[in-house]
Parts: C-alpha cells; structure tokens; sequence
C-alpha cells in the first residue's frame, strides 16, 4: 500500500537576483544592476539597474568573473524554483500483519522514498541528502520520542533526469498484551547543494506529522569518528566474549562471581555506561538491547539499584525511583556469564505465560478489547509451545475457562524447569513460588 504525502518545504540560502552589483564587459565598461530572469532558448538574462531600467544581455560579452556569477546565480535560482527542481516524497506500507511467532504483535513495514526530478537546463553535482527519521515508543502509556540521522549522496542529477532515495525499512509494532506500541511518526529531508565559492543552498522537506519543529527539532548528522571505527570481526569477538569479573571462569561462576556481575550491571545503569550494559548481555539476545538513546532516557528515571539476594545463578535487584517509588525483579546469567533476562525490560517468559494465561481466565466478556487480548494471550502461549488442552478462541466460554485452567496448572507444575529458548535459564525458587501465589486460583 503506497501512501502519496503532502509536505511543507523550506528554502534556505538566498538566490542573488536581489543582489545590485557592478558587472563588467570585456573592454573594461561597467554597469550597476541585478539580474531578473534567464532565458534558456536565447543564452541571455535579463538585467535591471537602480533606475528601473530592463534590458537582457549576452552573458558571454561580460568578464570571466561575471560568467562565473550569472552560472551559479541560474544554478542557485533552479535549484530554489519547486517548478525545476522537484522534490516529492512517498510513503509506502506493507499493512499490519501478525506475528506467526504466536507474540501476538501486529507488525507493519514501510519506508520513506524521495524523488528529485531536474526540469532545468542545469545538471546539479555533489547533491547532499541528510536526513531525520522521528519515531515514537508507547510503553504503558508513557510516550517517547527518538530522532536518528542519516545521510546520502547523489553524484549527479543531469537535465530532465529524476533519481530517488529509500530510507532504510522502518517497523511499526503495535502489542495490546504489554501496551507496548512503536513506530515511525514522520521524516525530514534537507537537500543541499555546494556552490564554487563554497556557501550551501539547502532545501528542507517535512512530513505533516513533524511539521512542527519545537516538538521534532532537526538533529544534524554525525560522521563516526575513525578512531572509533572498528573492523567488523572485531566488534563480533568484543560481542561474543563475556565481561567476567577479575578470576572468574566462564562455565565455573560462583555466587561471588555473580554477584560481582551483578554490581557492574548496577554500575552501569547508575552511571549510564552504555558499553558496560552493552557488553554484559548475551549476544544472541542483541535484538532486545535498548539503543543507546533509550537506555540513557530509561536510566535518567533510576535514582539507584540495590542487589536484594544471589541465588545460584539469580539475582534479585531492587530498583529505586524518584519520589520513593519501588520496582524491581530477578537478573538471570548464563553460566558463560552473560545476562540472559533482566528486571523490568526483558524478563523470564514464563512470568508472561502466567499473565497470558491470566487473560484467558479473567477476561470473558465478548467486547471487542477482550476478544483481541485473548486472541493475542493465546496466540502467546502457542507461539511458546505451551500445551493448550483443546484451548481455541471460538470454543465456548465454559471449555475456553476449563483449558485455561489446565494450562495454569502445567505452569505451576512445570514453570520453576521451563524456558522458551536455549541455552535455559530457571526462575530463582522465590520468584516462582511468587507467582504461583499470585497466580493459582
């Protein structure tokens, strides 16, 4: 599905027809005045002096210097003339479809395209097209916004040619289980071009739903340092190899050893060290890693972390926010040493079984809102290769509660030995017997 967008254009730099200047011809006569138009067909521009006086003129009877001029003064006025030199910008969607994975998210792709179409008589080099994707994440009806920049380089945009730019796939999600929505919002485009003396035109281009610029201000683009460039093997092993305390073994950890791991995890939150939490999770769960934006806004919200309890593997984190409130939840660590499952963000699945397989016994009314957290509850649950006991969304309410029960009572069996993906990390005891309790009816 493509989407066509009005957008609201800016114009930056300021074309020299407004300009008086002194132009010379070849034998040395001056002339005060500003140039009005160009015609393509003729070779010639129009000239007005301080008087009102009109007339057009051969350029190639004035001097180098003035050529050089009236060259970049038709460069500039084409590039500015929406007429000329056109840029549009599309939107295009794939719909919303629902994970086959049983999350029951709705997910939707969609990219941004822009087109420049040279209707002059001019071709443009060294087009430089930077770019801003705004988006948004809604978790549990707290809004934030991210901006990422981006940039591209059109070499040459010849007389009558057109040429596009796609920005990189986007994906909206929208997750009624945990209230969890993300997506793009809107893009800004600002094309510039390089005139000879070196000054920049630039034009910029906005989506409707970013028009407003206190709200999604413009964030330049940021060339990586080449100090901190590294060769792609190399990030992959500084990825893969754990961050282990000083004497610890990887596969031999005691509960000091977590525990020490536990500290750096803390440390890293209260002094938000991104690379320390970076380099502290495992790597083959990297899809859940909070960008680097986010976990700074994230850890702004953390006044402190206590460690509460290590238990084997497991350790209960007590986190502090602002006017006293109070979180928390378990840090669960692979025996190599990374972290698999964190407090708050990431936790065990089975704590998100028990609350699906909640939704299916609790909600039973036959409104909208209810049918569609069941059918993502259930959806859940069978994506995870738990037993459903005959559960489907269209049996009657009675079997619906039967199956859900019996669903409930394998997770209180078999909850505190399962997890969805290897290598399997177990609940501390305490946690489950938590949710047992809060669970069992």
């Amino acid at each position: 599905m493509r989407f066509f967008l009005f957008f609201f254009l800016l114009y930056c730099g300021v074309a020299s027809a407004n300009e008086y200047r002194t132009f010379t011809d070849q034998k040395g006569r001056e002339i005060e005045a500003r140039l009005i138009k160009y015609d393509s067909a003729q070779g010639k521009v129009q000239m007005e002096r301080r008087n009102g006086t009109k007339s057009w003129v051969n350029p190639g009877i004035l001097s180098e210097k003035d050529k050089k001029y009236i060259k970049e003064w038709q460069l500039e006025k084409q590039f500015l003339d929406p007429r000329v030199f056109v840029v549009t910008e599309e939107e295009e969607s794939s719909g919303w479809k629902i994970e086959e994975n049983g999350s029951g998210r709705k997910k939707k792709s969609l990219y941004y395209q822009l087109s420049l179409i040279n209707n002059g008589t001019h071709a443009f080099n060294n087009i430089r097209v930077d770019y801003c994707i705004y988006s948004y994440k809604t978790v549990y009806g707290k809004k934030h916004v991210d901006t990422r920049s981006f940039r591209q380089h059109v070499e040459r945009l010849d007389e009558s040619e057109t040429k596009s730019i796609r920005t990189s796939k986007l994906i909206n999600i929208k997750d009624s289980v945990i209230d969890y929505q993300a997506g793009a919002v809107g893009v800004c485009f600002r094309i510039t071009i390089t005139k000879e003396d070196g000054s920049e035109i630039m034009r910029e281009i906005r989506s409707p739903k970013v028009r407003d610029e206190s709200k999604y201000p413009w964030k330049d683009y940021e060339d990586p340092e080449p100090g901190n460039q590294k060769p792609a093997d190399e990030e992959a092993a500084m990825t893969m190899a754990p961050l282990l305390p000083e004497g610890a073994v990887s596969g031999q950890l005691t509960e000091k050893d977590v525990e020490k791991i536990a500290e750096l995890y803390v440390k890293a939150w209260e002094e938000r060290d991104y690379q320390l939490y970076f380099q502290l999770l495992a790597p083959m769960y990297s899809e859940r890693l909070l960008k680097e934006d986010e976990f700074k806004r994230h850890s702004e919200s953390i006044k402190s972390m206590d460690i509460v309890r290590v238990a084997g593997l497991n350790v209960q984190i007590k986190i502090n926010l602002p006017q006293s409130g109070k979180t928390g939840g378990w840090l669960q660590i692979l025996p190599s040493g990374q972290i698999k499952y964190l407090p708050t963000y990431f936790e065990h699945p089975v704590k998100i079984m028990f609350l699906s397989t909640s939704h299916l016994l609790n909600l039973t009314r036959a409104d909208e809102r209810s049918k569609k957290t069941r059918y993502y509850a259930y959806r859940r649950l069978k994506g995870r290769n738990i037993p459903l006991f005959g559960y489907t969304t269209d049996a009657s309410q009675h079997d619906r509660k039967k199956s859900a029960e019996k669903i409930l009572d394998w997770l209180i069996e078999n909850g505190d030995t399962w997890d969805s993906t290897e290598p399997k990390v177990f609940l501390p005891e305490k946690q489950f017997k938590e949710l047992v309790k809060k669970y069992k009816r």
